[in-house]
């Protein structure tokens, strides 16, 4: 697969009626749902006073997203420009390749992280916290998990970017009758001074636990279908 970013833009003769735009803006709408169900069209965006729109599209060749725009109701009025897109390795919405393929989710953290405990006591931070495991020891880039056992949350792990705690994931299932729901994520970096890599490891988080949103106020705020 491939990403495409997609600027389409419209042109209709002044003269023509405004029921008939109107018309044929629901048979788009209706027919881009296609392509967003399927996952091929993975972000639109309009363009801010117009109805035109960019779009990024995720598909194996170009030759898919001529198919789908020279079916489109509004074809005939539309001028569309295609650009391929390459990976920027500096693009803060990377998620972060390292640790050898370990899935950031609560189940796999957790069996890597007792099939490496030492017993040896926590860092001594005085917060509590159990033994540290360092998952990715990369100079600048260390990662690493750790767990508070004698916290209201005994289960859950602080997934840590250097010394910046980056999120905390909670366990599948509630073992300690504790307040938070089973499988919560909490996003903590929104801070000065975080490092650059924090980001990369938040999008692998979102990534591995299929999060749609960073946070709950960007869900709330999501665009929606409306039925």
């Amino acid at each position: 697969m491939a990403e495409f970013l997609v600027d389409m833009r419209l042109h209709f003769p002044p003269e023509t009626p405004g029921d008939f735009i109107a018309r044929h803006y629901a048979k788009e709408a209706a027919a881009a749902q296609k392509y967003i169900r399927a996952g091929q069209i993975t972000r639109l965006f309009r363009v801010p006073g117009t109805r035109n729109h960019v779009a990024l599209w995720d598909v194996p060749d170009v030759q898919a997203i001529h198919d789908a725009y020279t079916n489109f109701p509004m074809f005939p009025w539309m001028t569309v420009d295609v650009r391929p897109l390459c990976t920027n390795p500096n693009d803060p919405g990377t998620p972060y390749a390292g640790c050898n393929g370990l899935m950031f989710t609560w189940r796999d953290l957790n069996r890597c992280y007792v099939s490496h405990l030492t017993g040896q006591p926590g860092d001594g931070h005085g917060h509590g916290e159990g033994e540290t495991v360092i998952l990715d020891d990369t100079p600048g880039a260390v990662i690493s998990i750790h767990k508070h056992p004698g916290s209201p949350f005994p289960e859950e792990f602080h997934l840590m970017a250097g010394d910046v705690k980056v999120a905390e994931i909670g366990p599948d299932e509630n073992l300690h009758s504790e307040s938070k729901a089973p499988g919560y994520v909490d996003f903590l970096a929104e801070w000065d001074g975080a490092p650059v890599h924090w980001q990369k490891v938040k999008a692998r988080v979102l990534a591995d636990n299929h999060i749609l949103h960073p946070s709950y106020d960007a869900a709330l705020n999501a665009p929606r279908a409306r039925f």
